[in-house]
């Protein structure tokens, strides 16, 4: 991206939930001193020695030996590195089922939901900018900048770019503590437009030998698909606000924004009811809910899992809880004291 700018959405996914959250070492470089003869030794650019493939093989990074590559689904990959001003990461998605893939429809859904979940948990946050982009260094699309208060680490800046190739959306973003935003923007610029996209498949790409491929681990008890007819949204895990939610399924209606971080705007209404969902059994457990989304909130809530009298519970705690889109959605949510 041209100009690389802003924060975290662990927000939707440190959110993430924004958005997934949060946060090896730093070396200082020390100059020579300089005389009328000679210059300054520039320190060397880090190397892009480590590479890491989505899941889905849509998406395959190359980054820097410290920073480390987490996958966030199958089609989602966060790359970071932790420092002593916070937290640098990167994030990059692709979106095979977006219903629509011009990228100002897809930073307008990304805008209105992020602006619901920073008002819904109190984040303070200004918009710096939207402006046409080279996303990656080579796609057009639209670029959003922010500045997001992250109480642990001062400002952050957050940059979001949204593009399309051959008919899959993309979203790529960093987020980097504003502080260090001018020194190391430059790398952050470097390892996105390092970044392959592809939307075939017939020839996966390897991860790298240094890093572990995920490995997708089939639910054990319901087969999600089996819940939501229809589903265009799935995600294997969610651990926000300290509640774990697994196998979510949904049907969202429009399927855009869905697609693009639907799944933790989602959770976000179960994750505020955690204290009520623990409150419904003396120990640990995991109960299935589905539910419909319609007005802001959670409506027709069924639970099942062994106990009768937690299902009961559980429906009753979460019923009403804001949802911030249409959809009809199921998961495991894994609550009680342990």
């Amino acid at each position: 991206m041209r100009q690389l700018a802003r924060i975290p959405l662990a927000l939707l996914a440190g959110l993430a939930v924004c958005c997934g959250a949060p946060s090896a070492e730093t070396t200082e470089i020390a100059f020579p001193a300089t005389t009328a003869s000679t210059s300054p030794t520039r320190p060397p650019a880090e190397e892009l020695t480590k590479s890491f493939s989505t899941a889905n093989h849509l998406i395959t990074i190359h980054y820097p030996a410290d920073f480390t590559a987490t996958p966030l689904d199958v089609d989602t990959v966060k790359v970071a590195r932790s420092l002593p001003s916070g937290v640098e990461s990167l994030r990059f998605r692709s979106i095979t089922d977006a219903v629509s893939t011009d990228p100002q429809t897809l930073a307008d859904d990304f805008r209105k939901l992020a602006d619901a979940e920073y008002q819904r948990r109190g984040i303070m946050y200004t918009h710096d900018g939207r402006h046409p982009a080279q996303c990656l260094g080579k796609y057009d699309g639209v670029q959003l900048d922010e500045t997001v208060s992250a109480q642990s680490s001062g400002p952050v800046a957050q940059m979001w770019c949204f593009f399309a190739y051959q008919g899959t959306a993309f979203v790529a973003s960093y987020n980097v503590p504003k502080s260090l935003l001018a020194s190391d923007a430059a790398l952050l610029d470097r390892i996105q437009q390092a970044t392959d996209v592809t939307v075939s498949v017939t020839s996966p790409i390897v991860a790298s030998p240094t890093v572990t491929a995920p490995t997708v681990t089939p639910p054990t008890t319901v087969v999600p698909s089996a819940d939501v007819d229809g589903a265009n949204l799935t995600m294997a895990n969610i651990e926000a606000d300290g509640l774990v939610l697994k196998d979510l399924t949904c049907k969202v209606d429009g399927g855009l924004v869905g697609g693009l971080f639907g799944g933790i705007a989602l959770a976000a209404g179960l994750t505020g009811r955690k204290m009520q969902l623990d409150a419904c059994s003396p120990s640990l457990v995991e109960t299935r809910v589905k539910w419909v989304s319609t007005g802001g909130h959670m409506t027709h809530v069924t639970a099942s899992g062994s106990s009768m009298t937690v299902n009961r519970c559980v429906e009753h705690a979460l019923a009403g809880a804001p949802s911030p889109m249409a959809a009809t959605c199921a998961t495991t949510v894994r609550h009680g004291h342990p």
